[in-house]
């Protein structure tokens, strides 16, 4: 992590699903507002069977964790996931939530360069995402690993992005081997 703390990446799995469910509701409101549009606090069963099976290709959920001494075990402080899109198969829709304490603190950037990684391996160039207007935490850590092609805020306050992967931008001692397991 930048702040020197041991991080790890690595895919989502069915066991996570206790963990997503604590994580949405240990979000601020705000923050809950910013990812989904709304107050969202629950997800679907199809939701969290959905983040927690990714196949590798089609989907890639991945999640960051930091150990919590406190707790003596590695906590989740960050999940993103991209979706590939049926009709353009070298595009997907990416989200992307770093819990409150970790914003701003370059949490997003290095799980977005992990995930840059792995969607480059399986075909994905473009990453298509939408974000409030006002939140301008997303096109900066955009600004990181790929090349804002298209920026449009519809009437709603709703921006929606169509960003290019930029290979150079992905730090290769960051990102992961594989979908399963890496240590940041």
């Amino acid at each position: 992590m930048p702040d020197g703390r041991p991080g790890h990446v690595r895919s989502l799995m069915p066991g996570d699903r206790d963990a997503l469910v604590h994580g949405l509701q240990s979000l601020s409101p705000q923050s809950r507002v910013r990812r989904f549009f709304f107050d969202k606090r629950s997800f679907t069963n199809d939701q969290l069977f959905q983040l927690t099976h990714p196949d590798g290709f089609q989907q890639i959920a991945f999640a960051l964790e930091v150990r919590d001494d406190s707790m003596d075990q590695m906590v989740p402080i960050a999940v993103a996931r991209m979706i590939r899109d049926p009709d353009r198969m070298r595009t997907a829709d990416l989200g992307i939530v770093v819990v409150d304490q970790w914003q701003n603190r370059g949490a997003g950037t290095l799980l977005l360069r992990s995930l840059a990684a792995a969607s480059l391996r399986v075909g994905i160039t473009r990453w298509q995402a939408t974000a409030l207007a006002d939140n301008p935490s997303i096109a900066a850590v955009l600004r990181k690993t790929t090349h804002i092609e298209r920026r449009r805020i519809d009437p709603s306050g709703i921006a929606r992005f169509r960003c290019r992967i930029l290979p150079d931008a992905i730090d290769p001692r960051r990102a992961p081997r594989s979908e399963l397991s890496t240590a940041v």
